[in-house]
């Protein structure tokens, strides 16, 4: 389970009804899941972190899928200051007998500060920190 994250870029056509935006003004920006590095979503048109950030400095809003709004800053800090706990044998999720099968079985591989890294297909590089720069539809 994790939590997406998005850039509405126009924020001027919201539903007063449901407070929803026009889906044609929002850009994914990427996914944070418990134990992982950041999954920052990039396009042809966004490569990096630095891309993002130059996005974000265009205005707009930065918004949960839950619909709590975030500051460029306090997005930044969920990309590049997470931590992951150490498992031991008796905490291994979903029964698996190790941390490598686990990881094997989820395509990942050790990351920084005890957190998983993206080892998917969809993965075309790791950041410098605590995120992956994954493409493609999200989940």
């Amino acid at each position: 389970m994790g939590t997406n994250f998005y850039h509405h870029t126009d924020t001027s056509n919201r539903c007063p009804h449901c407070d929803r935006y026009d889906s044609g003004d929002v850009t994914h920006i990427g996914k944070s899941s418990c134990g992982w590095c950041f999954a920052l979503h990039v396009t042809d048109e966004i490569r990096s972190l630095d891309d993002w950030q130059r996005e974000w400095a265009k205005g707009g809003r930065i918004v949960d899928e839950y619909g709590a709004e975030l500051t460029p800053d306090e997005m930044l800090d969920r990309i590049m200051n997470r931590d992951g706990l150490p498992f031991t044998p008796s905490e291994m999720p979903f029964g698996y007998p190790s941390e490598i099968v686990a990881m094997k079985r989820n395509h990942a591989k050790p990351g920084p500060r005890n957190l998983w890294r993206h080892a998917s297909r969809n993965c075309v590089g790791h950041g410098d920190g605590t995120w992956d720069l994954i493409e493609g539809e999200f989940l």
